[in-house]
């Protein structure tokens, strides 16, 4: 990759971990969710694990995503087991914990992922799910759907899954910042100061944008629902954290 490219690249990446992740609702809500000591912890689409901070005493963290020649994605991948999401090589009921963020709509079937959640979930076990409402397209061409908060509540319920959660995340106001965000962000191609105004301009934007929602919070427009949902008491086993199938062996951290 070129200097210039790098550049560019760069910039866009610190104003969006800075735009965004800052007023972040996803590591908020995880940061709010009381996960029992000792839980075993799946990252299913786990790319770099950002959000194994939220489960410091997790006896297993055990992230799981395609490998990058496999992958829309090419960024860092930190994944304990390479797999086809569809197909896990995981025990069935081994994790008290399923998180699978902002991977869905990356999947032609989500539903097949889902039901692999619920199958190596332990009876009782909590999922916790994240989903595009409103998001330009990206990673393509691997980037088919987009959910409403009665789509992914009926989904999860088909999968099997009871006491389903929805929380909407950046309400209309953020939606209109990110539209216009995403307008611009494909036409920075201006020289090095142009970009480093961009991504300063860019980061003071959002933000105002974010701001605004709460001060006239409205939940009809939305960029994303965090879900939460349960597995059923019924058939819970105790089978050992982190057991795979004989298609290899794991190791979680």
């Amino acid at each position: 990759m070129s200097p210039e490219r790098k550049l560019r690249s760069g910039a866009l990446a610190w104003t969006r971990r800075n735009a965004r992740d800052v007023n972040w609702d996803i590591a908020r809500e995880l940061g709010g969710i009381a996960i029992a000591p000792n839980a075993a912890v799946a990252d299913i689409g786990c790319g770099s694990k950002p959000y194994q901070r939220f489960f410091p005493g997790a006896a297993i963290y055990c992230g799981i995503d395609l490998p990058a020649n496999l992958s829309a994605n090419k960024l860092e991948k930190r994944a304990d087991v390479y797999a086809d999401l569809r197909t896990l090589p995981v025990a069935d009921e081994s994790f008290d914990v399923v998180l699978c963020t902002q991977v869905l709509e990356h999947i032609p079937d989500p539903a097949r992922v889902l039901a692999e959640a619920h199958r190596i979930l332990r009876g009782g076990g909590l999922a916790v799910v994240t989903v595009p409402f409103l998001a330009a397209e990206h990673e393509v061409p691997h980037d088919y759907l987009r959910f409403t908060s009665f789509g992914i509540t009926a989904l999860l319920e088909r999968c099997g899954f009871e006491a389903v959660t929805v929380k909407k995340q950046f309400g209309f106001w953020s939606a209109i910042g990110e539209m216009i965000y995403w307008h611009y962000h494909r036409k920075v191609v201006g020289s090095r100061w142009e970009k480093y105004w961009y991504a300063v301009g860019a980061t003071a934007f959002l933000r105002g944008f974010h701001l605004l929602n709460r001060i006239d919070p409205d939940e009809k427009l939305v960029l994303n629902l965090f879900v939460t949902a349960r597995k059923a008491l019924v058939g819970a086993s105790h089978l050992p954290p982190g057991v795979v199938t004989e298609m290899g062996a794991l190791t979680c951290v």
